[in-house]
């Protein structure tokens, strides 16, 4: 049907149902999970302290861009399973449930696939997260400038691409909670996202 269609009819039949809620366009999407600010930070404290125990610096690479604990639990499930950590991490990074591991439990146990492929194919994301750059929202240079005691240059990394405060309640949340320098603590909260590779 949708091939006998113009291109103007398509486009008011897509505007229709989007607007009609039947399908979802990018922006439900973004908002069907909550983002708690402080996200990372309990990721980080879930993955230092907990059952997988991660060094430092394992545990904030994972939990860069964590909108809750789930990249830990991930972690933790899969690592149980007789992955190295380097790909547990791959794994679950940015994963916002227990699916990463569920999948590699599920293929690991029901078809012949090596780690490595197993791990290319339940990623919670294709490729890393980068860094947002550009202007972020000046409320969030504000609150940093009156609740933490960084650097301009800090300030100005931490709160790049920013559209909220977040960051700031995230590396607030963290310096009371964490052994994490400002630095360390900056990269663990600063506004992160996909960059669109071609596929």
């Amino acid at each position: 049907m949708l091939s006998r269609l113009s291109r103007r009819s398509r486009l008011r039949l897509v505007v229709s149902l989007l607007s009609a809620g039947l399908i979802a366009g990018p922006a439900a999407a973004q908002q069907a999970v909550p983002v708690d600010p402080l996200g990372p930070v309990r990721c980080y404290l879930a993955a230092t302290q907990g059952t997988s125990n991660l060094t430092l610096e394992q545990g904030k690479q994972l939990c860069i861009g964590a909108i809750d604990e789930s990249p830990a639990r991930c972690f933790a499930q899969i690592s149980d399973r007789g992955f190295a950590d380097a790909q547990a991490m791959q794994m679950c990074a940015s994963a916002a449930s227990l699916s990463p591991a569920e999948c590699a439990e599920r293929l690991k146990t029901t078809t012949g696939l090596d780690d490595a492929s197993i791990v290319g194919y339940c990623a919670a994301l294709p490729w890393p997260l980068a860094p947002l750059v550009g202007q972020g929202t000046p409320a969030c240079v504000v609150g940093a400038r009156t609740r933490t005691g960084l650097t301009d240059s800090y300030i100005v990394r931490l709160c790049s691409g920013s559209t909220s405060v977040s960051p700031v309640d995230c590396y607030a949340g963290g310096q009371t909670t964490t052994r994490l320098t400002d630095v360390e603590l900056v990269e663990l909260c600063l506004p992160v996202g996909l960059y669109p590779y071609p596929p």
